[in-house]
Order: structure tokens, then C-alpha cells, then sequence
């Protein structure tokens, strides 16, 4: 049985998906993300991104926008092209080769025998439709979201990053760099970056945003460890539901990994999730 179908019967993919315009929409925002600040290669049924000398992070350099038919159409056996993109990737110098797929149902089985591993991302959002407000039933007015602009902004979010084990895409990352990719975006106008800070002015996380037509899309969240299991992720969410209010727009979307702290935490924010694609990965040190 392929992965992709023992996976979507569950309650997690099966309880949502009654707002397929925003979830469409939900899915480009990722598209987009590594799309922004990058060179984006058409790669015969898919698109290459990576970024110059950002190569080596893990949202670096991606395959997405892959056209399963498009490949069994056009190439004489699945591995073969899978054979190129990894040549592809090893040129770049990256060491992950990492996939995005939203119907995985036809290369799962191929991923699988080549030692790629899978994590299903999920995609939640709360249409503000709904008439309940959730700012004041998470704590928004616990948290200030302060703009990343300046030089000096970004300096402190460095160091925000450099005292967190994980970047926030779940995947070790020098916070230098970190920084690098997302100023990088922002200045390409994909994303926009805040520092989360209490009530008090300390500073306890940040958080990014990105628009695809009426979805805010909900991006990078990190909060400092001294700050965790206080609600303060929870408080940054209701935040961000007073700016897509002010903004005019439909709904809040975010990505959470199926069975981590991620997805559990929009679960309690009162998000459903919509839709859900599949993150696909192999180190090719492993194979130097």
C-alpha cells in the first residue's frame, strides 16, 4: 500500500476541506515561499528553487510544482528522472534532496526504495467567516508583533534564532543564515517578518507572514525557549487574526506537521485543516 493511501483516510486529512478556493490558495503560499529570492529552474515536470550561496539550507533548494503525469508522460521510467533531479541537486551542492508533493501516490513507492523519508504537512486555516474571534480567547493582547526592518531588527532576530536548537522549518540551521534567506524574501516582497514581544517588551518569539489572494498565510514561528508552554505561540496567533481582519482578508492558513507540537497548537487555536501535501527527503551525504 502506498504511503499516500494509508495516510488519507485519517480523521486529520478528512475533517476539514470545505474551502477548496483558500486551501488552493493555502498550497500556492509554499509555492511562493521558495519561489521568493530565488532562482526557479523548470525542470521538466517540476521546478528546481534554490538560492545562490543559501544552497546548503534546507529551504534553500527544493523540487516542487511536480507534474506526476507530466514525468510518466514524458521520461521512460520515474527513476530516471528522479536520477536527474538528485544529479541536479548534487551540482548545486546541496545536501538534502527535498521534494514537495501534493498527490505522491504514483513515486511514493519509487521514494521509498531510493531511502527518501516522508512527513505530511497539513494545512490549516481559519476562515474569519467563522464570526468568532479568536484574539481575545488566545491572549492577543499578551503579545506586541513588531515589524523586521532595520538592520538592528534583524540583528536581534539573528540572535533570537541562535539560541534555538531547531530552525523552523524543523531542521538544524546556522541562524546566520537563517536570517539571510528570510531577509532575502522579505526583500523580494514575498514575506513579511515580526519579533513577537510580551507585554512587558521582552522579546519571546517571531513569526512571518505571507498573502496569497484573501489567505494570510502564517510562516515560520519560533518561540525562545524560556517562553515555551507559556501560550505565547497561541497569543501570536490571535495577533495575527486582528491583521488579516485590518487587511481585509478571508481566512489565516498555516503548515503543521502531522503528530508534532505544531499542528496540536493550531488545533487549539480553532484552525481545521483543508488540505495537505508531502514533504519527500534523502541526504546525499550519505551516498558520498
Amino acid at each position: 500500500m502506498s504511503i499516500s493511501a494509508a495516510i488519507s483516510p485519517s480523521a486529520s486529512l478528512s475533517s476539514g476541506r470545505q474551502n477548496p478556493s483558500l486551501a488552493r490558495a493555502l498550497l500556492e503560499t509554499d509555492r511562493l515561499y521558495f519561489e521568493a529570492g530565488s532562482e526557479v529552474e523548470p525542470f521538466d515536470g517540476a521546478v528546481l528553487c534554490w538560492m545562490p550561496s543559501l544552497e546548503q539550507v534546507p529551504a534553500g533548494c527544493v523540487c516542487q510544482r511536480i507534474d506526476v503525469s507530466h514525468i510518466a508522460m514524458r521520461w521512460r521510467a520515474p527513476e530516471l528522472w528522479l536520477d536527474a533531479v538528485e544529479a541536479r541537486f548534487r551540482g548545486l551542492g546541496t545536501p538534502l534532496s527535498r521534494l514537495y508533493i501534493e498527490d505522491d501516490r504514483d513515486l511514493d513507492e519509487l521514494l521509498l526504495r531510493r531511502g527518501y523519508r516522508s512527513r505530511t504537512e497539513l494545512g490549516f486555516l481559519y476562515p474569519l467567516s467563522a464570526g468568532f474571534s479568536i484574539t481575545s480567547s488566545l491572549g492577543a493582547d499578551r503579545v506586541s508583533l513588531q515589524p523586521v526592518f532595520a538592520n538592528d531588527d534583524w540583528e536581534v532576530k539573528e540572535a533570537l534564532h541562535g539560541d534555538t536548537v531547531m530552525g523552523p522549518d524543523g531542521y538544524p540551521c546556522d541562524a546566520k543564515q537563517w536570517v539571510q534567506l528570510e531577509r532575502t524574501k522579505c526583500f523580494a516582497g514575498a514575506m513579511h517578518c515580526y519579533l513577537i514581544r510580551t507585554a512587558a517588551g521582552e522579546l519571546c518569539g517571531a513569526i512571518g507572514t505571507m498573502r496569497a489572494g484573501s489567505v494570510l498565510r502564517i510562516k515560520n514561528v519560533v518561540v525562545h525557549p524560556q517562553f515555551r508552554g507559556q501560550g505565547m505561540g497561541l497569543a501570536a496567533l490571535g495577533a495575527l487574526f486582528g491583521v488579516a481582519r485590518q487587511l481585509g482578508l478571508s481566512a489565516l492558513g498555516v503548515f503543521g506537521i502531522e503528530g508534532e507540537p505544531g499542528s496540536a497548537l493550531y488545533r487549539r487555536a480553532g484552525f481545521h485543516v483543508e488540505t495537505h501535501q508531502v514533504e519527500w527527503t534523502k541526504s546525499l551525504e550519505e551516498e558520498d
